[in-house]
């Protein structure tokens, strides 16, 4: 699965930078395991990783709900900001019950004021991976991403970036009708359809057969199943 590592790169394309999502990772998942520090070791060195091609989706689900704790310290502390985006986007893929309260909490009440740069990724990317969460740990999560598929739904943020916010509400809006592709849901399917004809949409006409396309796989296979076979293919195909 891809999503974008780049912060900017929706306002260059409507996709690009937005589909780079759980690509081939080298080694095989192992759920973190010992003791509670010795979890907490191997979430630190987890979150420290440099990856590339964005944080690893099955690697990260292996670290399992033990691993929310130590992740979510590290949202807390401004030393890690750099570490901010992977522990997010892990917090998302472990998809336990506290993992939407966090990343809700971290887009919505963390900061006030002018955010920077680093922040700012963190922050889309944490809208990027809300798709990853099921309805099981969250309930309320597709109606939520269907709401924040409208630029009007980001106006009452309460901070400020680099980006002027009619350009931030209306990328933030991109971001999460690209994530509730992978909910899997039909009612996704049934948004996509609609933004075809609307002459709002925030995404252009041509990803929308893309995000139906993925949004069917992961309907019929789950996220899971939808990684293992993406890394099978890249495996045949020389890890292209």
């Amino acid at each position: 699965m891809e999503l974008g590592q780049s912060p900017y790169a929706p306002l260059r394309s409507s996709l690009r930078g937005v589909l780079a999502f759980l690509c081939l990772a080298i080694c095989l998942p192992r759920p973190a395991s010992g003791s509670p520090e010795d979890v907490r070791a191997q979430v630190r060195i987890f979150a420290r990783n440099q990856y590339v091609h964005g944080v690893p989706y099955l690697e990260a689900r292996a670290l399992g709900a033990g691993g929310i704790a130590p992740l979510h310290a590290i949202l807390k502390d401004e030393r890690e900001k750099r570490y901010w985006t992977t522990a997010i986007e892990a917090i998302a893929f472990i998809d336990a019950d506290e993992s939407y309260p966090i990343i809700r909490h971290f887009i919505w009440n963390r900061f006030t004021g002018s955010i920077d740069d680093t922040t700012l990724h963190a922050v889309i990317s944490a809208v990027s991976v809300l798709g990853t969460i099921s309805e099981t740990s969250a309930p309320t999560i597709i109606d939520d991403l269907i709401a924040a598929t409208r630029p009007q739904y980001w106006q009452s943020l309460p901070w400020s970036c680099s980006v002027r916010d009619v350009a931030r509400n209306r990328w933030f809006a991109q971001v999460a009708t690209t994530s509730l592709q992978w909910t899997g849901s039909s009612r996704a399917d049934s948004l996509f359809d609609a933004l075809l004809e609307s002459p709002d949409r925030v995404v252009t006409i041509g990803t929308l057969p893309e995000l139906k396309e993925r949004c069917a796989r992961v309907r019929t296979l789950g996220l899971e199943g939808y990684e293992r076979a993406q890394r099978e293919q890249r495996r045949r195909e020389g890890g292209r």
